[in-house]
């Protein structure tokens, strides 16, 4: 039910989760592109905009990514098409993906799962949705030597402790 999500954008517990995290936003809408994205910043992501599943193809190539949020209906590549083709590629069959979608029938909702997505978000993006299902399935690299820490992306050090280097 729609109450046991209310509050879940301000539960810091939640946020924290996947605080620092960088996400891949696939989306060609311009509007739902900046919604999206301060509201994404907002909760301390790092976002990386693609237009279509071919450039969110070419970007997965080109940077690391926690996690990809992917509408459905595209030009040039859909998202089923681009989950499918990421999938079949061993580099990005773990990572998580998050179909960004109007279509609540179940039969879409099974070409998602289908397609090898992880879960689904309905837009308009309702933001306690959006914190429940990140904290669900992103989960930022936070070892000294991984890509958030390389990034800045890490936790401040307590006063008097020593930080450990990158190795």
């Amino acid at each position: 039910g729609k109450f046991m999500l209310s509050g879940a954008q301000f539960n810091p517990v939640l946020v924290s989760q996947f605080r620092g995290a960088h996400l891949l936003l696939v989306e060609d809408d311009a509007i739902n592109q900046q919604v999206a994205r301060e509201m994404l910043e907002n909760y301390g992501i790092k976002v990386t905009v693609a237009e279509n599943g071919e450039e969110a193809i070419a970007a997965l190539k080109d940077a690391q990514f926690d996690g990809i949020l992917m509408d459905m209906q595209m030009p040039v590549m859909d998202g089923l098409s681009a989950a499918r083709a990421m999938r079949n590629d061993p580099k990005y069959s773990k990572i998580p993906i998050i179909a960004l979608t109007a279509n609540v029938m179940v039969s879409e909702l099974n070409e998602v799962m289908a397609a090898g997505m992880n879960d689904h978000i309905g837009k308009p993006i309702d933001p306690d949705r959006l914190v429940m299902t990140l904290a669900k399935w992103v989960h930022p690299a936070r070892t000294s030597g991984g890509r958030a820490a390389r990034d800045g992306a890490t936790r401040p050090v307590a006063p008097g402790a020593a930080a450990i280097p990158n190795m």
